[in-house]
């Protein structure tokens, strides 16, 4: 998804432009409470020339981060308006030139105005009526503003919207689908609240022009953006990602979907990276939503991505589909039996005895015994409670419900005569009778079938392996390099330490599992060992 860089733009140091940047920073934020987060995304969304949206309630420093980022951007001609719902085209493009009307030509005076401009902040910008929407439009989008028969390129970098509530009508949907940049701006919390009370009124600084944001630093840093790499692990993110936004229903167009790769490279390049990496992606939960219960959801989603993703292909959740899937096959084999056959190769059977016996055949009928070992016998002849499949006694039980205490206790009655108990279990139609049933051990398996089935196992776990390696690598320096980044905020280190720290606990339980998987199969009784050597293969 990268392309070789622009090598015809000159490249500031990457030390130089990230002190650079972070000195401004701290311009911007000069004498404002809990608007970091505001402030960055306002530089990064003029240096992606993508346009910012600021959405709170009155009093929450919208317009003053806006006037603040137009006088970073402030080489050059800037806009600034006030929409109502009554507002004029001529408010934001000029008005119509009267010597062009002299000879016939609808035509604006556009200097001064939105068309002109290099920065632009339009408040309320969603009062915006029907008679502005499509040159508005068409400005933010594709650059250009039609002025009579003549469409011209406008200058524009980036238009900071603000409003107090988000658009209401299918009408303003196009129009606020081109801010790439959406920010709710919340009231400060009651700790920022102390601390705004405390703060001193003092005259805005000026901002020196080494701290400026000028035209050529701006096509220098998307120049050489460009060739910032989006590695495979990104790309399988934002796949991810978007198939879940599909699911929740969370709309992104195919165009907020480019833009938002471009803003990521912005931020990897200024961040002095050669590539992106997962860690910028936590921006997006600034670009895709399209209301604030939507944001939070992509919020949480990254959240629970964040030491899950490998750079070795697949994920955590892949890697227990495959462990589960190896612990299953081995259970398999495990379980699996084979027929025991004597040096002749002849099947053997347990006998009526329940001794091996190379003597019977599947089809061969035995002495049925008790759990216990009892011999089974039928009830005698004559009696309704005769049923081989539900009625079968032992020795004991015949003479307990059969026996005839007034002729001798040692006789039953069967026929309707007496015989003792002796001779009535001779006779081999009193027996309960059951198929043979063949000795049965474990199956055993060739070398070759063994080693298929540690090959996938070994391959995992070298993937299991590398994750891991991958997240000790993360965990090395990945507090000092969130608390470092340019457009991330400090208090995101601690949480993604977590959740790595919780991604390698899982991807070495895993680790020991699959390690178990391995051991089992290497275990496995084989062909031709001496406790092999009896074996056949049991029919069906």
């Amino acid at each position: 998804m990268s392309k070789p860089a622009n090598h015809e733009v000159p490249a500031t140091a990457p030390g130089a432009l990230k002190a650079q940047l972070t000195k401004l920073f701290a311009h911007l934020n000069r004498g404002l409470i809990e608007r970091d987060t505001e402030v960055r995304l306002a530089v990064l969304a003029a240096l992606s020339g993508e346009h910012l949206l600021l959405v709170g309630p009155p009093g929450t420093a919208k317009s003053e981060i806006a006037r603040r980022l137009v006088r970073a951007i402030g080489e050059g001609p800037i806009f600034e308006r006030l929409l109502t719902r009554f507002s004029v085209p001529e408010e934001l493009f000029g008005p119509l030139s009267l010597k062009a009307l002299e000879d016939d030509r609808y035509e604006r005076n556009l200097n001064g105005y939105l068309p002109m401009a290099r920065v632009a902040f339009i408040d309320e910008i969603f009062k915006a009526n029907s008679a502005i929407l499509n040159s508005l439009l068409t400005v933010l989008n594709e650059r250009e503003y039609d002025n009579g028969t003549e469409r011209i390129t406008v200058p524009l970098v980036a238009l900071i919207g603000a409003s107090n509530e988000l658009p209401q009508g299918e009408e303003l949907q196009a129009l606020y689908d081109r801010f790439l940049v959406r920010r709710e701006v919340l009231p400060v919390s009651t700790d920022g609240f102390v601390k705004m009370l405390g703060l001193a009124d003092e005259p805005s600084a000026v901002l020196g022009d080494e701290l400026k944001l000028s035209p050529a630093l701006i096509e220098e840093i998307q120049a050489h953006a460009s060739g910032v790499a989006v590695p495979a692990d990104v790309v399988s993110f934002l796949g991810d990602l978007r198939r879940h936004l599909q699911k929740k229903k969370i709309y992104v167009s195919d165009r907020r979907w480019r833009k938002v790769v471009k803003l990521l490279k912005v931020a990897a390049y200024t961040n002095g990276q050669d590539e992106v990496t997962i860690w910028e992606c936590k921006l997006l939960e600034h670009c895709l939503w399209n209301s604030p219960a939507e944001k939070k959801k992509i919020a949480d989603w990254y959240e629970s991505r964040i030491g899950v993703a490998s750079k070795a292909g697949g994920e955590t959740s892949s890697f227990e589909r495959l462990t589960v899937g190896l612990e299953e096959r081995l259970k398999m084999d495990q379980e699996s039996r084979c027929q025991e056959i004597d040096n002749k190769g002849k099947a053997l059977f347990f006998d009526g005895n329940g001794k091996p016996t190379a003597m019977l055949t599947a089809v061969s009928r035995i002495h049925e015994r008790a759990a216990d070992g009892e011999l089974l016998y039928l009830a005698p002849s004559g009696s309704k409670e005769r049923n081989e499949t539900k009625n079968k006694y032992t020795k004991a039980q015949l003479l307990k419900n059969f026996s005839n205490s007034s002729y001798h206790r040692d006789y039953l009655v069967d026929n309707g005569s007496y015989l003792s108990i002796d001779d009535y279990i001779k006779v081999s139609t009193n027996h309960v009778s059951t198929s043979a049933q063949p000795v049965m051990i474990k199956q055993p398996y060739s070398n070759g079938h063994i080693k298929g089935r540690q090959e996938p196992v070994v391959s995992l776990l070298k993937n299991v392996g590398q994750h891991i390696a991958d997240l000790d690598e993360q965990l090395k320096t990945l507090q000092e390099r969130i608390s470092e980044h340019l457009w991330l905020e400090a208090s995101f280190g601690e949480l993604a330490l977590t959740h790595v720290r919780h991604g390698r606990e899982s991807a070495q339980a895993l680790e020991r599992r699959l390690e178990a998987v391995l051991e089992g199969f290497e275990k496995l009784p084989r062909e031709n060992s001496p406790e092999s050597s009896k074996l056949k293969k049991a029919e069906g």
